[in-house]
């Protein structure tokens, strides 16, 4: 290396070390109703990665009907937070939300899903 070079060596836990596409995985997907009954917020985690992938999180009504959809391309970060909107009108019962880990254009290589509680005075319940 020549003089004046620098050289970024990260160090890595075994356990924490960034695995390849098809190794990565969700390891917790926590859903929060907001007191409105009109916002979600999210919390995921995923394995670290070499290669950033991109997540897709749908929110379905209790008839099955999407609500709200977000995409994240290329994450940078292996844990993260976010707030969804409920979109038309808010129905009380159980909604769904599901997050897909994927690496365009193949198959997601994980999925999740979590069910949650919207209730007639707007406030959620997280199952």
């Amino acid at each position: 290396m020549p003089l004046g070079s620098s050289l970024d060596i990260q160090f890595f836990e075994p356990e924490e070390a960034p695995l390849p596409p098809d190794q990565i995985a969700f390891r917790e997907f926590v859903v929060e109703p907001l007191a409105d009954g009109r916002r979600v917020r999210l919390s995921l985690s995923i394995t670290p990665f070499q290669q950033r992938p991109s997540i897709e999180v749908e929110i379905l009504d209790p008839g099955q009907q999407q609500v709200s959809l977000t995409s994240i391309v290329e994450a940078t970060e292996a844990n993260m937070s976010l707030t969804m909107h409920i979109r038309g009108e808010a129905r009380t019962g159980e909604y769904t939300a599901l997050a897909r880990l994927y690496y365009p254009p193949h198959p997601p290589v994980d999925q999740v899903r979590a069910a949650f509680l919207l209730t007639d005075f707007g406030e959620g319940a997280a199952r």
